[in-house]
């Protein structure tokens, strides 16, 4: 078994040209010339082996998802990667 050691989120934003926010709701919609700034995050989760999985997590999710992989995330320690 292969068992979790470590469980990284990094926050991370950048510019999308070309995409604007819908009025007051989270709907992004093609608007020529525009520009939108996007916050997303990473997974990165390391195993005592020296394995090591990368992933851009839910890239429509809300920050609401962030929260609850930043409590779900240490929970992960000690589990079997599989």
């Amino acid at each position: 078994m292969s068992a979790i050691s470590r469980v990284e989120v990094h926050e991370f934003e950048f510019d999308v040209r070309n995409l604007s926010r819908d009025g007051a709701s989270m709907t992004v919609a093609f608007k020529r010339g525009s520009t939108t700034r996007m916050a997303k995050y990473a997974v990165s989760i390391r195993t005592e082996d020296g394995g090591r999985g990368d992933y851009v997590a839910l890239w429509v999710a809300s920050g609401g998802a962030l929260g609850q992989t930043l409590a779900l995330a240490p929970r992960l320690i000690g589990k079997d990667a599989r």
